[in-house]
């Protein structure tokens, strides 16, 4: 028992140290904003807010249901609430982990907006999950992060049928929006230009109608411009918009390396291949290139914007960690609202744990480590499977049978009322099972201590 008691303070301390790290980062303490943003209105459900987001993080990290969570919330504290509480409370939460998304993230690293010539530079993409079960709905997750602050300014959930737009976010003018060529069409474009931002986007020619006019007689054929040996291409040109008009724009295209051009090829044939598909000439041209278009004016040079462009690999890492680290091939099947708070989780988790992998790093460049041996990837791997493991054990370990069977059963009861469990009856050796209509069992008169004994 005293053994048992020892690893229950040891789990409970390293959870409250991860709480308060993340409460050391942030500019409001944890309480006052969650009152702020209403995940707590009454003290009278939840105990406080170190005590909501322990119970938080073992929904993001464990597979427990909704109903098992307010089992283990129980067990730590944090409250006794129906499941159908909890349902509710975690979508309140979701401003509020917003909040300490952004709140935490602004702390990494904050930018030298020199570097980007006074530009706020945001970064969007979107990655498809798809949910469990065999009838799970297909999710997309869109994301807009602030590169200038280092901030997750904006994430949402949608079903398959929302595509990559930047209608999903708002759109603040004078920002440069960065974006694939999921986003390079002059639909995307006009949307920004009406909202007075800048966009820098990659683009397939095929996708797009490029003239050099602002009528559109002249079109320009882009595979003829790329056929060249040059190694780079630059021009000013109009593109059309789904409302049929013309806006100005800039071209920039930059050759790849021999052996990526060799393997950008490679991708297009086996995707050709695989869709049963003739693969033309203009695809095998344009894969050769990255190809870039840009509203910003010729103040900005093509090799800076090509280099500016390259950052937007750190929110395809992101969804490559996410998915790597929190095994997130499949969500839990629940409302776009559920699965929304749960990406939220999962964000700040993985910025605490990316947090803990740059310490270690610092700590072991002092200690004069052979750091090519050092891999950040891994060591914040293995600082989120601890985090996952101290908050899984946090539950397990306060149930205590004695205490909490008798609060198990009624959080956990279906509320059936003619239901009999045939299993107690024949697991203990209680004789045959009873029929409706006979006389109830005397459970008092049951030895519990012996029938556990033999259990």
């Amino acid at each position: 028992m005293n053994e048992a008691n020892d690893n229950l303070k040891l789990i409970k301390d390293q959870a409250q140290a991860a709480i308060n790290e993340l409460q050391g980062k942030l500019t409001q303490k944890l309480e006052v904003s969650a009152f702020t943003h209403k995940a707590i209105e009454r003290e009278r459900k939840v105990k406080n807010a170190e005590s909501l987001l322990q119970v938080l993080f073992v929904y993001a990290v464990s597979n427990v249901s909704q109903r098992m969570l307010s089992v283990c919330a129980f067990f730590m504290g944090a409250g006794k609430c129906t499941y159908q509480a909890w349902q509710k409370r975690i979508l309140k939460c979701v401003p509020w982990l917003a909040y300490l998304l952004s709140d935490l993230m602004i702390t990494f690293a904050k930018m030298d907006n020199t570097v980007y010539r006074k530009l706020t530079v945001h970064l969007v993409d979107a990655s498809t999950f798809k949910q469990e079960g065999p009838n799970g709905l297909e999710l997309r997750l869109h994301m807009n992060y602030n590169l200038t602050t280092g901030t997750m300014e904006e994430v949402k959930i949608t079903d398959k049928h929302t595509a990559e737009s930047f209608a999903n976010f708002k759109i603040k003018p004078s920002h440069l929006y960065i974006g694939d060529a999921g986003y390079g069409k002059g639909k995307q474009l006009e949307h920004l230009v009406s909202r007075k931002a800048h966009a820098l986007f990659r683009i397939t020619p095929h996708m797009v109608r490029l003239a050099e006019d602002n009528k559109g007689k002249k079109v320009i054929k882009m595979a003829e411009k790329l056929n060249t040996k040059k190694k780079f291409v630059e021009l000013n040109c109009f593109v059309r918009t789904e409302k049929g008009r013309y806006l100005p724009v800039r071209i920039i295209a930059s050759r790849l390396p021999e052996d990526k051009a060799l393997l950008a090829k490679e991708r297009k044939r086996r995707k050709a291949s695989k869709n049963q598909q003739k693969l033309g000439e203009e695809t095998l041209i344009y894969a050769e290139w990255v190809i870039l278009m840009t509203t910003l004016d010729e103040s900005y040079s093509a090799q800076y914007l090509l280099e500016l462009y390259r950052a937007r690999w750190q929110v395809e890492l992101l969804f490559k960690r996410i998915k790597q680290f929190f095994k997130v091939q499949k969500l839990r099947k629940a409302t776009l609202e559920h699965s929304e708070a749960l990406v939220l989780l999962w964000l700040i988790i993985w910025a605490m744990a990316e947090r803990q992998a740059i310490a270690a790093e610092i700590y072991l460049l002092n200690k004069h480590a052979d750091m090519t041996l050092y891999s950040p990837w891994t060591m914040c791997d293995f600082f989120f499977r601890r985090f996952q493991a101290t908050f899984n054990s946090l539950w397990a370990f306060c149930f205590d049978f004695k205490v909490h069977i008798c609060d198990v059963y009624r959080l956990l009861c279906n509320n059936k009322q003619d239901r009999l469990n045939q299993y107690a009856y024949f697991r203990f050796g209680l004789g045959s099972f009873p029929s409706l209509d006979s006389e109830p069992l005397d459970y008092d008169l049951l030895d519990y201590e012996s029938l556990l004994k033999t259990a």
